[in-house]
C-alpha cells in the first residue's frame, strides 16, 4: 500500500510536466525521485515509469523531460546502494531485490492458471461498479489529454499493474490486484464528475452510483465492525483475545491444539510451524528460527538446507507440519523428515496440523524435570527457596 504514494505523486508530476511545459523540468525530476521510490519498493513495477513516460512522450511528441527523469532516477538508485554499501548489507540487497525474484521466477514452477481466474473475479465482483465506471472514462481521457494527462496515465497505471500481476506468474494472489483499486477509484470519480458537469447524470444518479461503487468493500469492513469497540482498540487482552477468537480460524485452531496438548500433559514451549504462522501470535511463542516457514511452496533449493540446519540448532519443543505441506516436504527436502522421525515424536493430529514433540531423553534439564501439567506461568511465579543461614 506505501508505493501508492510515489506512484500517485510520479502521476501526478507527469501530468503537471504536460500542462506546464515551462516547468516540465523540475516536474519530470520529481517524477524521477517518485520512480527510484517504486523501483527500490519492489523491482517488477519498474513497469509503471516506463509505462509514464510512454504516456508523456506520446502526448508531449518529444524527448523533453527524458534527462531530469533519467538524472534524479539514477542519483536515488546511487545514494540507496551508497548507503546500504555503508551499512554492509549491499550484498543482501542485490540478493533480495535481483538475485532471488529472478531465480524464483525461472526456478520455481507457475501457479496454477485457476488462482489467477479466482483473484481476478475475486476483485472484480468486489469493485465491480468502480471497474465499470473507470472503463467508460477511458475515451473521455484520451479526447481531454491535451487539458489533463492525469486520467490518461491512470489507464495506464491500470495497464502497468496487469502486467506486474501477470509477470509474478509463480503467486497470483488477490492481493496482487489491489494495485488497480486506486487507479480504478480516481477514474471512477473522474468519470461521475463529468456526467454529472456534462449533466449526463443528476446528483441522485450519482449518489447512487457512489453508493453501488462503494457498498461491496463497506460490507466486508462492516464485518470487522467489533474490531472498532473500545475494549479492542484500548489494547485489553481479555477484549482482544475474544475478538480474535470469535473472528479468525486461525485463533480458535490454536487455542483448541492448545487445550488438547494439555490434557494430554504437554507443557507449550518455542515450536516451529510449516504452515500459518498465527498461530506463534495466538500461542504467546515466537518462531526460534529465521528463516519464516510459511508458503514453503516458495522456497528455493537452498531454503530447505537452512531450514533443516536452523531446527537442527535451535531443536525447538514442538515442530508443527501443517497437512497440506506434508507431501510437498517429503519431495523437496526429505532428510528434515528423516530428522524429525528420528529426533521427535508425534503427540497430537489437531486442528493446526501434526504435533511433533521433542523426545524427552533429548529435552534440557529443566525442561524435563518441569511437570506436564503446571503450565508455565505458574513455574515462573513459584517462590524461590533462600538457603538455610550458616549454623554457628
Amino acid at each position: 500500500a506505501l508505493v501508492y504514494v510515489p506512484l500517485l505523486w510520479m502521476a501526478f508530476a507527469c501530468a503537471e510536466s504536460i500542462r506546464d511545459p515551462e516547468r516540465a523540468t523540475r516536474w519530470m525530476f520529481l517524477a524521477g525521485l517518485c520512480a527510484a521510490l517504486v523501483f527500490w519498493c519492489k523491482p517488477v513495477f519498474l513497469l509503471f515509469p516506463m509505462g509514464f513516460l510512454a504516456v508523456s512522450i506520446l502526448i508531449r511528441r518529444s524527448l523533453q523531460g527524458l534527462l531530469p527523469f533519467a538524472a534524479a532516477f539514477l542519483a536515488a538508485g546511487a545514494a540507496v546502494l551508497a548507503f546500504f554499501a555503508w551499512r554492509g548489507t549491499l550484498e543482501l540487497l542485490i540478493w533480495t531485490c535481483f538475485i532471488f525474484p529472478f531465480r524464483y521466477v525461472r526456478e520455481l514452477p507457475n501457479a496454477p492458471v485457476a488462482q489467477l481466474k479466482e483473484a481476478a473475479l475475486w476483485w472484480f465482483f468486489q469493485n465491480a461498479a468502480c471497474f465499470l465506471l473507470a472503463a467508460l472514462s477511458l475515451v473521455p481521457a484520451w479526447r481531454r489529454r491535451s487539458r489533463s494527462a492525469l486520467p490518461l496515465l491512470l489507464c495506464m497505471w491500470i495497464a502497468a499493474g496487469v502486467a506486474v500481476i501477470l509477470v509474478q506468474r509463480n503467486s497470483w494472489w488477490n492481493y496482487h490486484f489491489q494495485l488497480l483499486l486506486v487507479p480504478a477509484g480516481m477514474l471512477a470519480a473522474i468519470e461521475l464528475d463529468r456526467m454529472f458537469a456534462e449533466r449526463s447524470i443528476g446528483w441522485r444518479g450519482v449518489a447512487f452510483l457512489t453508493t453501488l461503487a462503494l457498498l461491496p468493500p463497506s460490507i466486508f469492513l462492516l464485518q470487522k465492525w467489533p474490531a472498532l469497540s473500545p475494549s479492542v482498540i484500548a489494547g485489553k487482552p481479555e477484549a482482544q483475545r475474544r475478538y480474535r477468537l470469535h473472528h479468525s480460524q486461525a485463533y480458535r485452531n490454536a487455542e483448541r491444539d492448545r487445550l488438547a496438548l494439555a490434557k494430554l500433559g504437554h507443557q507449550m514451549g518455542p515450536f516451529v510451524i510449516v504452515g500459518d504462522p498465527t498461530i506463534n501470535i495466538a500461542l504467546g511463542q515466537d518462531p526460534p528460527i529465521a528463516l519464516h516457514t510459511w508458503s514453503p511452496e516458495h522456497y528455493l533449493p537452498e531454503h530447505w538446507r537452512q531450514l533443516e540446519q536452523q531446527l537442527r540448532d535451535a531443536r525447538p519443543a514442538f515442530v508443527v507440519i501443517d497437512p497440506s505441506y506434508r507431501s510437498f516436504i517429503e519431495k523437496s527436502s526429505p532428510p528434515i523428515l528423516r530428522w524429525l522421525e528420528s529426533e521427535y515424536t508425534a503427540v497430537l493430529r489437531g486442528d493446526c496440523g501434526q504435533w511433533y514433540g521433542l523426545n524427552s531423553s533429548r529435552l534440557p534439564l529443566a525442561q524435563r524435570l518441569a511437570p506436564a501439567d503446571l503450565p508455565p506461568a505458574s513455574l515462573a511465579a513459584s517462590p524461590r527457596r533462600e538457603a538455610p543461614p550458616p549454623v554457628r
